[in-house]
């Protein structure tokens, strides 16, 4: 994989881009995280018109959806 296509953030979590929008024709955008316990995680936000999945591989994560 094209290292431009992988951040490392300072608290040691790593962002990788598997499939971008130009890979897929704008269909989607598919990211690996690897997130060490207590890391950063994004503040709450939305996507009006897209639809946000998550595959949790190997330990747990906490999601807010909506206010619960």
């Amino acid at each position: 994989m094209p290292t431009d296509r992988t951040l490392v953030w300072p608290d040691g979590s790593i962002s990788r881009i598997t499939r971008s929008s130009t890979d897929t024709g704008a269909e989607l955008l598919e990211m690996e995280w690897e997130l060490p316990p207590k890391g950063w995680a994004p503040q709450p936000h939305i996507h009006p018109r897209l639809t946000e999945e998550c595959e949790v591989l190997d330990g747990s994560l906490d999601v807010l959806i909506g206010s619960e």
